[in-house]
């Protein structure tokens, strides 16, 4: 199979948890693909807003993880100055229920992308522990 796409996506990141972090490492795994498959990084997708009692997902039990409401925004700007890619590969750095990408997908398919890979650094057996 060969894997058609158009630009890589990484997954946003909250700023204050990006800050924490020194960078989103979904950007950074985006960054370190790119030269690789020779796809462009497109910043399509924007963290949802910070709410104060909104937790992380991973602060968050199996089935409060898979409730939480995760409102991706898009980058209307680039919308404006660039076509809809038709493919892509969505970054994040790991998987653990899939909810994350899952919300990020739906959010970028009804902007019109049809086709999305995903690609994670890891893979977090999800256990409920709470």
């Amino acid at each position: 199979m060969q894997l058609r796409a158009e630009a890589i996506v990484p997954i946003p990141q909250e700023f204050s948890r990006s800050w924490d972090l020194r960078g989103s490492r979904a950007l950074r795994i985006a960054e370190w693909l790119s030269p690789q498959t020779r796809l462009p990084v497109l910043p399509i997708l924007l963290a949802p807003p910070k709410s104060p009692t909104r937790k992380r997902q991973a602060q968050l039990s199996m089935r409060d993880r898979l409730a939480n409401p995760i409102r991706f925004e898009v980058n209307e700007e680039l919308f404006r100055t660039r076509s809809v890619p038709s493919s892509l590969i969505l970054v994040d750095d790991f998987f653990t229920t899939g909810h994350t990408v899952r919300q990020a997908a739906r959010t970028l398919k009804a902007r019109g992308v049809q086709s999305i890979h995903i690609f994670c650094l890891g893979l977090r057996p999800a256990v409920n522990r709470h």
